[in-house]
């Protein structure tokens, strides 16, 4: 059962305001045998005080919410370390919910953060086209937001993001480097701006290195649901020059790995594959995946020092930035054989 103070007032003869002093630090302001006494009736109903009503008094509840599509195997693990190891140095505790990539769960996680009324709020959005006008509203409610790992022109929100584009760049021309030239990729589904972004720096590698992109090397995922290995099986049926492959994330180069086995062929010797995120896996596997590291320490300490800096002057200036990745050269890939 949840005591108030003004319970533990009237059990002790004492106000209300002299319990909350005890409450507050503010003890020289009673005798030591008050103090006593009220500290005594605090521990024995382990006493908890409203941090909502508090928020609500101070306008300041000393909360952040972050919503991010998913905590299992991805970046975003490393970023949440990150963000809270942050915030509690400020003086902040996170609250955390998960998307799962479905709109409406990412609405209701956005509304739990309000009734909560928390500070500010780092937010993945939607990896899609279509939710603009739900992010244009949430804008209008002026609380502090910064966007996460994707965003979306002409909203006046700060955002924080990879350097998508770099990201399929730097493995595809790795691989150009190497001496591949029929290099397959895996592109995401229609409506994905974060991979769509990697697979633009597909094409512009392929088309500094070669003049063009066959568009035999490349399938496309028609919807999320869509097994990766399926994709991946057309690629190597309808493309048996392949000598290397561009994948987006880490989880479909392992997956890519384990469907080149399944056609006998091997990696590197056969089929040079290359992932993106850099996650614990990469190096475990074997062999060890070579792929792109997006610094999600970095994106967490620039995407808190915005937020930060939005909570303590609402009218600050928006900011954008976008971090460089780097590329991790691993067994994954290896030169052409000629």
């Amino acid at each position: 059962m949840h005591v108030t103070m003004k319970q533990i007032a009237q059990e002790l003869g004492v106000s209300r305001v002299a319990v909350s002093h005890v409450i507050n630090g503010r003890e020289d302001q009673l005798s030591e045998a008050t103090c006593q006494r009220i500290r005594k009736a605090l521990e024995k109903y382990d006493y908890q005080p409203n941090a909502l009503v508090r928020g609500l008094q101070n306008k300041k509840t000393g909360v952040i919410g972050v919503i991010v599509p998913a905590v299992r195997v991805s970046f975003f693990p490393d970023i949440l370390n990150s963000l809270e190891q942050l915030a509690s140095a400020s003086g902040y505790q996170c609250l955390l919910a998960q998307s799962h990539s479905n709109h409406d769960k990412l609405m209701k996680g956005i509304d739990t953060f309000r009734q909560h009324r928390v500070d500010g709020m780092i937010i993945c959005p939607d990896d899609a086209f279509g939710h603009k006008a739900y992010y244009k509203q949430l804008v209008k409610r002026k609380l502090p937001i910064v966007f996460l790992d994707c965003g979306y022109e002409g909203i006046d929100v700060p955002l924080v993001v990879n350097d998508n584009e770099a990201c399929g760049y730097l493995a595809t021309m790795h691989l150009l480097e190497l001496g591949h030239t029929h290099i397959g990729c895996l592109r995401g589904t229609p409506d994905g701006m974060i991979l769509e972004q990697r697979y633009a720096g597909y094409c512009k590698a392929m088309k500094k290195v070669l003049g063009k992109v066959n568009p035999h090397c490349v399938v496309q995922r028609p919807h999320w649901r869509t097994p990766v290995e399926q994709m991946i099986r057309q690629l190597f049926d309808t493309n048996p020059k392949l000598t290397a492959m561009v994948c987006m994330t880490d989880q479909d180069a392992l997956r890519a790995m384990h469907v080149a086995n399944e056609f006998g062929m091997r990696v590197p010797d056969d089929l040079s594959i290359t992932g993106c995120a850099n996650l614990d896996f990469a190096e475990l596997v074997s062999p060890g995946l070579t792929t792109i590291d997006q610094k999600p320490d970095v994106i967490a300490q620039e995407a808190w020092r915005l937020l930060e800096e939005k909570i303590k002057n609402p009218k600050c200036t928006t900011k954008r930035v976008r971090v460089s990745p780097e590329l991790i050269v691993r067994q994954s890939t290896a030169p052409l054989e000629k």
